[in-house]
């Protein structure tokens, strides 16, 4: 039995008896499910995060997503923006027809708001103690969804920060109070986000089902009040139903983008073993994700109350199935073979950090970069920041503020000891004084710890 195994049969035999008719776990089980979590699940993942296969399909939609990048997946997300904003623009023409606008005002039924609720959130859901509603009519409310969506409203589509938790809402071009969570995006309240797994996809998805809802909701209005105007019906009017038919083909192709091959449900579960080792591991190592602290210390706070609340019986069980994708995810792998024999092997450029040494195409470089600390931390910034696609800019290496030089000096320094085909690889980054390392990501390996089999 490997070691794999091992941790889900503990798991199994945790959850065999439940306690009761409501499917609660007991007091013990509540205790050995924290154990099994702490010591079992991030011991065994501890020996995972930091090989490169793991962190390839664990970071796909952070590569993947990343504003700018030359990838199918940010090309649909960018086609789908555009969509939604053309068959707003389409709609906001039609309601330039007087004679559909006060149609609308004659006969569409106003919209019911809550102007007051008080609810209590459990974990057996959500219950409405009172409420009291008040109608807007429907014409102005209308007018302004569609003006949002047509200006846009949103910087993008699509966060990175959502990896480990919801956090971005919804990207607003003149942005909300950062502290309040848009409902759309509270895991509680929304069962399609799911308690852990790929947020970033997940969000995504919510923010265009969201505004498609909004668009079909207002098409339908249009083409039902249309019918009472007679006459000749606006162009923009008769358009609507194959423009919407348009939108949705493009939304699918998103979909299909993301869950085009066999890898979607790996990269899921390599996400939640990375959200679960984050949460959980007292010093976890996840530099290579790319996120800032801030966004680092609330995914962990979140997830690991969400992961270790017992009405949440449902999480292990996805922490149980991803781990037997773990196990799949190697399952060819050869035996005996070192995650950095793995990474050499494959070629590119490799950074084992414990011995400070660097391998080039599979062979290793002749330096002794105990000698050159600064050249050494400018690379490991430009190979971790190379495999987001990012640049390495002067606060990533200095503290204070250095000369205007400091940054060139450095970066001509390090190409002195690298051969050619490598230090050309090194090129100016997009802002002033930033440099990046211009090879794509899967040729980039960074190895934080010893190698282990």
């Amino acid at each position: 039995m490997d070691r794999i195994e091992l941790v889900v049969r503990i798991y199994k035999r945790i959850i065999k008896e439940l306690d009761g008719q409501d499917n609660h776990l007991s007091a013990s089980q509540i205790r050995e499910l924290r154990d099994w979590f702490q010591d079992d699940v991030v011991e065994l993942l501890s020996g995972f995060v930091t090989r490169m296969k793991f962190r390839e399909i664990a970071s796909w939609s952070l590569r993947a997503f990343r504003p700018g990048a030359d990838t199918n997946a940010r090309r649909q997300v960018d086609a789908v923006a555009k969509a939604l904003t053309h068959h707003a623009r389409l709609l906001r023409m039609a309601l330039k027809s007087k004679k559909l606008a006060d149609a609308i005002e004659k006969f569409a039924r106003p919209i019911h708001f809550a102007d007051k609720e008080q609810v209590t959130i459990s974990g057996e859901g959500i219950k409405t103690n009172s409420r009291s509603d008040r109608e807007v009519p429907r014409l102005p409310d209308m007018t302004a969804q569609i003006d949002e969506i047509a200006a846009p409203f949103w910087t993008d589509l699509v966060a990175l920060e959502d990896y480990l938790e919801p956090t971005s809402n919804w990207l607003e071009c003149v942005p909300s109070d950062p502290n309040i969570t848009a409902g759309e995006f509270i895991v509680s309240l929304n069962p399609e986000l799911h308690g852990v797994g790929d947020f970033v996809v997940r969000c995504l998805y919510r923010r265009v089902e969201v505004c498609i809802g909004i668009l079909e909701k207002c098409d339908r209005t249009v083409l039902t009040c249309a019918r009472s105007i007679g006459g000749k019906t606006p162009s923009a009017v008769l358009r609507l139903s194959d423009d919407s038919r348009r939108l949705r083909e493009v939304v699918q192709q998103l979909h299909a983008v993301c869950h085009a091959d066999s890898e979607a449900g790996l990269r899921d579960s390599m996400v939640i073993l990375t959200q679960v080792y984050t949460a959980l591991h007292p010093s976890p190592d996840i530099g290579w994700l790319g996120l800032d602290d801030g966004i680092v210390t609330r995914g962990r706070n979140n997830l690991r109350r969400r992961l270790l609340n017992p009405r949440n019986s449902e999480l292990p069980d996805r922490v149980s199935a991803a781990l037997l994708d773990l196990k799949r995810l190697y399952a060819n792998e050869p035996p005996g073979q070192s995650e950095q024999e793995e990474a050499v092997a494959r070629g590119g450029l490799v950074l084992a950090i414990s011995s400070q040494t660097v391998f080039w195409k599979g062979t290793a470089l002749p330096v002794d970069w105990t000698k050159y600390s600064q050249p050494w931390k400018l690379l490991v910034e430009l190979a971790r920041k190379g495999q987001l696609g990012a640049d390495v800019e002067e606060h990533h290496i200095y503290f204070d503020l250095p000369s205007d030089s400091a940054m060139a000096t450095l970066c001509s320094r390090l190409k002195r000891l690298l051969p050619p085909d490598l230090w050309n690889k090194i090129v100016p980054g997009r802002s002033p004084r930033s440099y990046r390392l211009e090879l794509d990501a899967e040729q980039i390996t960074v190895l934080d710890r010893s190698a282990r089999v």
